[in-house]
């Protein structure tokens, strides 16, 4: 149980003795949305953690009864490789999560990811900063 969104990447992978795959299956406060490509799940993940998104359901939602019905709510657009600006958030989102592996800080790449997201919206990078500190008030850490 957290506050705010905590999106993840999830890829597959061999279980450690070799057995097979690891199959992911999302419980009742957890969802599942199936992409075609890494890059295109960093891109969600990215845009569902950013701080402009956060504080959209944060102004509207329980932090503890965020369900699927954000993506009928949020501006999640379809990934496309071909914009520059949804390839930006998906390698910020990726170095963030290789960042979180080694226990590194990560506040330079999550000051990118939020600034692509604002700019893919179309908010100027004072209204994404302003989104960071009123997060603050909802005790989420943008």
């Amino acid at each position: 149980m957290a506050l705010g969104i905590i999106a993840a990447a999830v890829g597959t992978a061999d279980m450690p003795a070799g057995e097979g795959r690891k199959i992911v299956i999302p419980d009742h406060k957890l969802f599942l949305v199936p992409c075609e490509s890494e890059e295109e799940a960093d891109f969600v993940a990215g845009m569902l953690n950013s701080s402009v998104i956060n504080l959209l359901v944060a102004s509207y939602a329980v932090s503890t009864g965020i369900s699927t019905h954000i993506l009928s709510r949020v501006p999640l657009p379809k990934f496309r490789n071909e914009d520059s600006t949804h390839r930006d958030i998906a390698t910020s989102a990726k170095a963030i999560r290789k960042i979180l592996a080694s226990e590194k800080h990560t506040s330079v790449e999550v000051s990118k990811l939020n600034l692509a997201v604002g700019r893919l919206l179309g908010l100027d990078p004072a209204t994404v900063n302003y989104t960071v500190s009123a997060l603050k008030d909802f005790g989420i850490q943008g």
